[in-house]
């Protein structure tokens, strides 16, 4: 008669920590997780490792505000990732990031600046009821050690917009701004304002080309007058024509032909600027020259004296 057999399964016991040491590091969270809420209210859904935000996921901030959406690394924003916060009722934005100060006295609507962007009628993919309804798009670019760092572009309350280089939180290298009422700037930043070489362009197509230092024109520089068809070429002190000389285009296309332009038919006619016939025009530009460069340099060694200052809406690095 054969005999029934039985398979005893045996159940392998728990795994058991050691020490505290080892029921530590089993605690620590590591990988993609869902959301995870904090004591002050924030939450956060996305990678880990060892405990640390690392890799890619979104931070939601009750107090400040914030949405952060993008990369991460040892617990800070690091790589790609987008600033945004929320619309607030009957207001342009948080008035921590709405800040501005006058920027060049050539185009001074064009400098009116404000952190944020436009608004978006929806929240971000899979945080639907963690984050408010609508969201302004702060900034959108490089990220280092949780500052704003590399290339990104940032999105003003005003409409404005900046495209560029980035350095600890402020618009520094080459980048362009785009002014609310039409004018742009392309050229050299350093500290959060225009410095270096540039070029201003107008909304009514005028434009300047040559040095800002602190956000003014300094030093020699040309500026074309479009409707007028002329441009001064000369230097510049403190965002003011200081010392220059101001010529036809027309006139500055015909080698050899100062003071004079040709018709449609080739023919030579007399431009609107009459001839300059000072003895010595020369000497008296280089003089002075000297004295503007004279002054110039006892102003930037200075700082009081420049009267650049204030702040530029670039305010937000608490974020």
């Amino acid at each position: 008669m054969p005999h029934a057999t039985t398979s005893q399964t045996t159940e392998k016991p728990a795994r058991v920590a050691r020490n505290w040491h080892e029921r530590d590091e089993w605690s620590k969270k590591s990988g993609l997780h869902a959301t995870v809420h904090f004591m002050n209210g924030d939450n956060y859904t996305g990678e880990w490792l060892n405990n640390l935000r690392h890799g890619r996921g979104t931070h939601v901030s009750k107090d400040k505000g914030f949405v952060y959406e993008g990369q991460w690394a040892d617990d800070k924003r690091a790589g790609f990732g987008t600033l945004s916060v929320p619309v607030r009722d009957g207001a342009p934005g948080d008035s921590r990031l709405s800040s501005s100060s006058s920027l060049s006295s050539s185009s001074s609507s064009a400098a009116r600046e404000g952190l944020m962007g436009p608004a978006k009628s929806t929240k971000p993919p899979g945080l639907r009821g963690l984050v408010p309804q609508a969201m302004r798009k702060v900034y959108a670019g490089d990220w280092v050690d949780d500052m704003r760092s590399g290339v990104g572009t940032a999105y003003y309350t005003d409409g404005g917009r900046y495209e560029g280089q980035w350095s600890r939180n402020v618009r520094s290298g080459w980048g362009t701004m785009y002014y609310a009422d039409g004018s742009r700037y392309d050229g050299e930043w350093r500290d959060g304002k225009r410095h270096g070489q540039g070029i201003l362009l107008l909304e009514n197509l005028d434009r300047y080309e040559g040095i800002f230092v602190n956000d003014m024109k300094e030093g020699p520089g040309k500026f074309f007058f479009k409707q007028r068809r002329q441009v001064y070429e000369g230097e510049w002190s403190a965002d003011m024509p200081k010392c220059g000389v101001i010529h036809d285009l027309e006139a500055r296309a015909i080698r050899g032909g100062a003071g004079l332009v040709t018709d449609s038919q080739g023919k030579l006619i007399k431009s609107r600027i009459p001839v300059l016939e000072l003895a010595d025009p020369e000497g008296v530009l280089a003089a002075r020259r000297q004295e503007i460069m004279e002054d110039r340099v006892e102003r930037l060694l200075q700082p009081g004296r420049s009267g650049a200052g204030g702040s530029d809406g670039d305010d937000d690095g608490d974020q």
